[in-house]
């Protein structure tokens, strides 16, 4: 099974990659560092460094952002939910379940995940499901939307779990070890209420 995500509300906003056009410099150091920048004026909301959980205010400088040749620096937006599934060598290796459901806290957001058969083209003919996930900062509260669409070999049931990262509780991301969920979630297509 194939998981794939898709944030169309705000998909080229939700996460920075310090790239060409986004004033990265390498500098001159013993441990490879950039210098990028966190966008937005002083009231944007707030990014986190993917890899350490580290909160950044929205419109400063970051000047020695960790850089080493494993990890380019990733930020997600305060607000953003990233799906991230079991590392698979191949799609249909292993049912992708369960998914962590990393939650930036700070501002609210929203998230379509989106997921097919992976194998074939039956998504052309609308073959595939699309899941809202609806994240509340001020009611610290997910919503896990009813599925929309379907698709063969759909499971019947998923497992969420969901991690909140804040400024007092920084996650980062790492490909070895799985954060300690604050709430499981067993899915079954209906919507589902988290409160965090």
């Amino acid at each position: 099974m194939a998981v794939a995500a898709v944030a169309a509300e705000a998909a080229a906003a939700a996460v920075v990659v310090a790239a060409p056009g986004r004033r990265v410099a390498v500098t001159g150091s013993a441990a490879p560092q950039v210098q990028t920048g966190a966008p937005g004026g002083k009231a944007a909301p707030a990014w986190y460094d993917f890899w350490t959980g580290t909160r950044y205010a929205g419109g400063t400088t970051i000047a020695a952002a960790p850089a080493p040749i494993d990890a380019i620096p990733v930020y997600a937006r305060a607000g953003s939910i990233v799906p991230i599934g079991p590392a698979q060598e191949y799609v249909d290796q292993q049912a992708a379940d369960p998914i962590t459901l990393l939650v930036y806290g700070g501002a609210g957001g929203t998230f379509t995940l989106y997921e097919d058969q992976g194998t074939s083209t039956d998504h052309e003919s609308g073959a595939f499901s699309l899941i809202q996930l609806t994240w509340d900062d001020a009611a610290r509260a997910l919503t896990i939307g009813a599925r929309q669409g379907a698709w063969e070999g759909m499971p019947a049931k998923r497992t969420f779990q969901v991690v909140l990262v804040t400024d007092g509780k920084a996650v980062g991301f790492s490909t070895t070890d799985t954060p300690a969920p604050d709430s499981t979630v067993t899915y079954d297509g209906q919507a589902v209420p988290v409160r965090l």
